[in-house]
């Protein structure tokens, strides 16, 4: 194979050579054409060099200076044309190794095309490159999205990365040895959540591209964290793709300047596509991108999303298999775990349909439970080993798959939320006028696809009451992240553990004015599942805030949360929740509240509460997602 392709490429040499010599344009009329074109302002080239604004006032967001071929590229976009143009079509084209042409393919490809020179063959000769672009056999890119994932923050909205498609295997499924391109922050090594907070909301991180085996992502997000990924392939034109592929390579280890909420990997990714794709430029936000925005903006553009292909993780396909055992199956199932010492003779006495459903369930859930195994995972890769073995002296049969109706992701309502209500409460005789802004992105109530269920995740969630002429604010949630253990099973290495953390402003209680403490509060407990539509939660509450008029620093508690959603559009909260302030001689709390929420489409919801505490409080609005 590669004396084939040395052979190919000496050919090439040549060719490439004598073309050179019959064809060559002088390079004054080059620049004269890119001049009469327009080239150094084209959209498309300051797409290239990454300008923003996209305008020749712009200045690029890569700080590499490998990444620039003239010393004030990063801001002249005309003089970085111009040494482009000089480093690639001066002399004969033969390039290897380090030569421009190999390190800015997407801009050759594109000066080419523009400038009528047609050597894109030249592309060829640079080994490295058609390495990573498969040799040309690259024949669609897919966006894919890995759902949220509340026990890391930095994939606390999930994540989006580009996957390039070898011919003839997205049909096929998982295609896991295609190249996959990835944007994220780099030195994260060691550092703490808070600390990752902190730095990633003030550009305290580098980011940059890199390439690997699509295979790692699926294993890391599938595999060990549970997520599940949704692959969108893109109808692209020959030319875009091919322009897209190269560019990839051009950014491949360039640094950007990393922020957690705005220029991350939704923002990159979408940056990358607007190369070819203007219409889908980013959201418009200028405070925040998210992933599932992006995805949205993506699979609104007319015939754009080729097709949508839902890639479960190990959880999910557990879950799946699990669900559709009968009873008697998953009593057998629940011997097993418990006595896997039995298995061989219990699957032995057990008719043919039983042992494959049930062998499959304990396959996916031996290979489920290996990483919160610990120190046990050498056993449960053990049991899996016989689980398997077992199987597999089956007579053959199909292996049981994932089965049910997902949602994409892309059909779920927008990440941002506004609210406008009424609220009164029986401790005054005015009715207030509220204002609830939420930028992220979901709670109990209103999770959708591509969202952990029964879960919440909010940032910046801020809360205000206006009445008589006066602001005030109710509420402030810097950070509120609840995670509940969906759909778990009860067995070891699935258990419905569920935790919360909060830091922000409150109100002392519903009723009160002028009463905001700073908090800082945490929960745990257990989770339990009645129905596939209603959950209910039992935690323990730890909370430490500001004392305000004697009513204590020090709170615990307990607190008992059903959450049903009665249909698709409906859906209700009920809470109870019992504090002690520790240090105020135990001074007791109870706090009691409903909330119904109403879907009147996909982007807007109305709502109704009712709180109990020093005092009734009622409060009904119309919220919009945008």
């Amino acid at each position: 194979m590669r004396f084939r392709r040395a052979k190919l490429q000496c050919v090439l040499c040549v060719l490439l050579l004598l073309n050179g010599f019959a064809s060559a344009e002088p390079l004054a009329h080059l620049h004269e054409k890119a001049d009469q074109l327009g080239l150094a302002n084209h959209p498309q080239w300051l797409r290239l060099l990454h300008y923003q604004p996209v305008s020749r006032d712009g200045i690029s967001q890569i700080s590499s200076p490998s990444f620039f071929l003239s010393k004030s590229g990063a801001s002249d976009s005309t003089a970085e044309l111009s040494a482009t143009i000089d480093a690639m079509f001066h002399g004969d084209i033969t390039p290897e190794g380090n030569h421009p042409i190999c390190r800015f393919p997407a801009r050759y490809l594109w000066l080419s095309r523009l400038l009528g020179i047609h050597r894109e063959e030249a592309l060829l000769l640079c080994n490295d490159f058609q390495k990573y672009a498969m040799d040309g056999k690259i024949d669609s890119v897919s966006l894919v999205f890995a759902t949220g994932f509340l026990g890391n923050p930095a994939s606390y909205y999930g994540h989006l990365l580009l996957k390039l498609n070898k011919s003839g295997k997205v049909e096929e499924g998982r295609s896991l040895l295609d190249t996959s391109l990835n944007y994220g922050a780099i030195g994260i090594e060691g550092d703490d959540p808070i600390t990752y907070i902190f730095k990633g909301i003030f550009g305290g991180y580098d980011g940059s591209f890199s390439h690997i085996q699509f295979y790692f992502h699926d294993h890391n997000y599938g595999e060990e964290e549970n997520r599940d990924l949704w692959e969108y392939q893109l109808n692209l034109p020959r030319e875009d793709l091919e322009l897209l592929v190269a560019h990839g390579w051009e950014l491949l280890d360039k640094r950007f300047t990393y922020y957690f909420f705005k220029q991350n990997c939704a923002y990159r990714m979408a940056e990358l596509l607007s190369v070819v794709t203007p219409a889908t430029t980013l959201p418009k936000t200028p405070l925040w991108t998210y992933p599932q925005s992006v995805l949205q903006k993506v699979a609104r553009e007319d015939k754009l999303v080729a097709q949508r292909i839902y890639h479960p993780s190990r959880q999910s396909r557990f879950y799946s298999i699990y669900r559709g055992l009968n009873s008697h199956e998953k009593a057998l199932f629940a011997e097993l775990v418990a006595h896997p010492e039995k298995t061989k003779n219990l699957i032995a006495k057990a008719n043919e349909p039983v042992q494959y459903a049930v062998l499959d369930a304990l396959i996916n859930y031996y290979q489920f439970i290996r990483k919160e195994s610990g120190g046990d995972s050498g056993n449960a890769n053990e049991l899996y080993r016989k689980a398997l073995l077992l199987r597999y002296q089956l007579p053959p049969a199909p292996l049981s798959k994932f089965e049910g109706t997902v949602t994409p992701p892309d059909a779920a309502r927008s990440p941002s939320y506004v609210q406008i209500s009424a609220s009164s409460s029986n401790q005054s005789d005015k009715i207030a006028k509220e204002f609830w802004i939420r930028p992220s992105y979901y709670d109990e109530l209103d999770g959708e696809a591509g969202h952990a269920p029964y879960s919440a995740l909010t940032m910046a969630g801020i809360k205000l009451r206006y009445v008589e002429d006066e602001i005030t604010v109710r509420s402030f949630d810097a950070i509120r992240i609840r995670n509940v253990a969906n759909n778990a099973t009860g067995y070891f290495g699935d258990r419905p553990d569920v935790w919360e953390l909060r830091a922000g402003l409150e109100s002392v209680n519903a009723v009160c004015d002028d009463c905001l403490v700073g908090v800082a509060s945490g929960e745990w407990g257990r989770g339990y599942n009645w129905s596939s539509s209603v959950n209910s939660t039992f935690t323990f509450e730890g909370k430490l805030r500001e004392d305000y008029q004697g009513s204590g620093t020090l709170i615990s508690g307990a607190k008992v949360q059903l959450i049903a959603h009665l249909s698709e559009s409906l859906s209700l909260r009920l809470n109870q929740t019992f504090r002690y302030a520790l240090d105020n001689q135990y001074q007791e709390e109870s706090v009691g509240e409903v909330t119904l929420r109403v879907r009147l489409g996909r982007q807007v919801d109305f709502r109704m509460g009712y709180v109990k505490s020093e005092g009734d409080y009622f409060q009904m609005g119309i919220g919009h997602y945008w």
